[in-house]
């Protein structure tokens, strides 16, 4: 009977061993027919390994999930160099797919192999992030139905995550913010911007990029209607107006073209206004406000719209 049992034991290693190389060998099948050039048949190797992933040793489990992203990708660019219609409509959530599969080969992946997929995350992050940007721009749009507008927010936000986690710049941790917020994930929304205004100190670009005023408006935004604090808004405003003139003055003014100029003074503008209208509707800041007023109309002398909110301000103070 202990005899039995043994041959039963060593029977069912063998079997599990003969099951792995099997299993591995559809793997170095998948990897040969890839460098041979038929994608096709190595995305469909690569995909018939994994669905019995148990049995993949070592290696082959990262190697599988590399390849079939490889290949995926390799089948899309086909079918949009030829316009398959029919292939593409197969393929919608290709670069996502991809992004999964890189992520998951990450997981277990050698240093050699590690580097390739970062690699390859690195092309993506281009393409994943204009994607969910076109989806969050769907999100916004108020001429769609509102299911058509909250599947394009969640839609942009799997593709935004996906960005920011391939790597974290200004303007993907911006975009993400964006639509956290559409979302209705304020708190979420909050990090992100603090996440992008880091990201843009640390590797600020040239020429500077004077939209990123509006991630401060953002984060202000929240300051003061989520977490109601309007003086934690009002460092965040002057924050994105100190950031404004010092990358103006980093730059050099002779260096802007027209556009850029244009950018920066209606950024300006808006966070002045932004800071102006709060010092207006909060009454505990009524000294403050004054002081501020009187500063922002010696800069804007003939801005009409300060003037009567200066003047409406005085309503509210007794100036005899």
């Amino acid at each position: 009977m202990k005899f039995t049992k043994t041959i039963l034991l060593f029977t069912t290693i063998l079997m599990m061993v003969s099951l792995s190389q099997a299993q591995n060998s559809v793997v170095s099948n998948a990897i040969q027919i890839y460098h041979d050039g038929d994608y096709e048949k190595a995305y469909e190797l690569a995909g018939d390994a994994l669905v019995n992933m148990d049995a993949l040793s070592g290696d082959y489990i990262p190697a599988a999930f590399y390849y079939l992203a490889k290949s995926r990708l390799q089948i899309l660019r086909i079918a949009l160099q030829e316009g398959d219609e029919e292939r593409l409509a197969t393929m919608q959530n290709a670069l996502m797919e991809c992004y999964y599969d890189y992520t998951e080969a990450l997981k277990t992946a050698d240093d050699k192999l590690s580097i390739d997929i970062q690699r390859d995350l690195a092309d993506l992050y281009n393409p994943i992030l204009q994607t969910g940007l076109a989806a969050l721009n769907a999100a916004k749009n108020t001429g769609q139905p509102q299911n058509v507008r909250r599947s394009a927010v969640e839609a942009s936000l799997a593709y935004l995550h996906a960005a920011k986690d391939i790597n974290p710049t200004y303007l993907a941790c911006d975009l993400d913010g964006q639509a956290l917020m559409i979302y209705g994930d304020s708190s979420a929304a909050y990090n992100s911007f603090d996440e992008s205004i880091a990201a843009y100190l640390l590797h600020s670009p040239t020429p500077p990029d004077f939209l990123m005023a509006y991630v401060y408006f953002r984060k202000a935004v929240i300051e003061r209607y989520f977490y109601k604090n309007n003086n934690k808004s009002l460092v965040t405003l002057m924050e994105g107006q100190n950031l404004l003139n010092t990358e103006h003055a980093r730059y050099g003014a002779a260096l802007l073209n027209s556009e850029q100029k244009k950018t920066y003074e209606n950024a300006m503008i808006d966070l002045i206004g932004f800071e102006l209208d709060i010092y207006l509707n909060d009454k505990s800041l009524i000294d403050d406000a004054l002081v501020r007023f009187r500063e922002v109309m010696n800069i804007y002398p003939e801005d009409y719209d300060i003037h009567i909110s200066y003047a409406n301000l005085l309503e509210n103070v007794d100036v005899n």
